[in-house]
């Protein structure tokens, strides 16, 4: 399998719209506290992402095999519609970030840095579909990932790493006997075109899930088992 490795991602955090996502408009001095951990964060940052061209065969109706590897999903199957050329990526916001929020104890701004995260950890999706895209020119880019829905679970997660080898600790990414991705606030998947276009949260009906990337379309979740996403 063709590797790309994407270490360098700009981490530029837009305070502004931080702070409304935190509703933190009318409070002057949490806004003061949260830019300077914005700005902290831009510093220590550092966003990485990886992924695979891979070859997909299709032994079995709820089997996909790539690179030997046996992933068991038949909505991932489904999905993957026959497609020959598939994407196994990981994404992370990066140790770096995971150390430096370590060193906080208050409640308030634990949620804070939580929420910092998850925009760093968006730089690398950002950084990761920009590279397939200009790369592939794919149609549709679809994505599905293991432990959000019941038909490809948590387990598969161990499989999908070992698509990713020693790559993945190359960005800094593990996998704990617990199938939990260190840093916590990591993504894995596989990216592959689709004429319609999939991703997860088509079948979550988890309104306010901050990790929401497309809206739930109740009579596509009726047709498939499922299981509320874990954001």
């Amino acid at each position: 399998m063709d590797k790309v490795i994407i270490d360098e991602i700009p981490f530029v955090l837009d305070v502004n719209l931080l702070v409304n996502s935190l509703r933190l408009q009318n409070n002057p001095s949490a806004i003061d506290t949260v830019t300077k951990l914005a700005t902290d964060a831009m510093r220590i940052g550092r966003p990485k992402a990886l992924y695979k061209i891979a070859l997909a065969k299709y032994p079995d109706e709820d089997v996909v095999e790539i690179d030997a590897i046996l992933l068991h999903s038949r909505l991932l199957k489904n999905n993957l519609g026959k497609s020959d050329i598939v994407l196994p990526f990981l994404c992370t916001c990066g140790t770096e970030m995971e150390e430096w929020s370590q060193q906080f104890t208050d409640i308030v701004q634990k949620y804070w840095v939580n929420t910092i995260q998850d925009f760093a950890l968006g730089s690398a999706i950002h950084a990761l579909e920009t590279s397939i895209k200009q790369r592939y020119q794919p149609r549709n880019l679809s994505a599905m990932n293991p432990g959000s829905l019941t038909d490809w679970p948590i387990q598969e997660q161990q499989n999908l790493f070992h698509l990713f080898g020693d790559d993945a600790v190359k960005i800094g990414v593990t996998l704990t006997e617990g199938l939990m991705m260190k840093p916590l606030k990591s993504m894995s998947g596989i990216f592959f075109a689709s004429d319609e276009g999939f991703v997860n949260c088509q079948l979550c009906p988890l309104e306010k899930c901050p990790g929401r990337r497309a809206p739930y379309q109740k009579s596509l979740a009726h047709s498939a088992d499922h299981k509320e996403c874990d954001a």
